[in-house]
């Protein structure tokens, strides 16, 4: 196991064998609100998605990426 692992498993309090079936917001993790991330680092809440999403294009913020555009 990882130490970032560990680390995170310290700080939210859970166990290897425990599986979430709710987001921290309390959405389900249905198949239809459950978005898989492509680079198979975990899984994401679409409502949770969603909803970042449009507090993003409220506030005018342009999405995080890892790249700054210069000029």
């Amino acid at each position: 196991m990882s130490l970032l692992r560990r680390i995170w498993q310290w700080l939210t309090h859970v166990e290897d064998d425990v599986v979430a079936d709710c987001c921290r917001r309390g959405h389900p993790f249905t198949e239809a609100n459950t978005y898989m991330r492509p680079d198979g680092r975990g899984r994401e809440c679409r409502a949770c998605r969603a909803n970042r999403r449009r507090a993003r294009r409220k506030s005018n913020q342009p999405a995080m990426s890892g790249r700054i555009k210069e000029g």
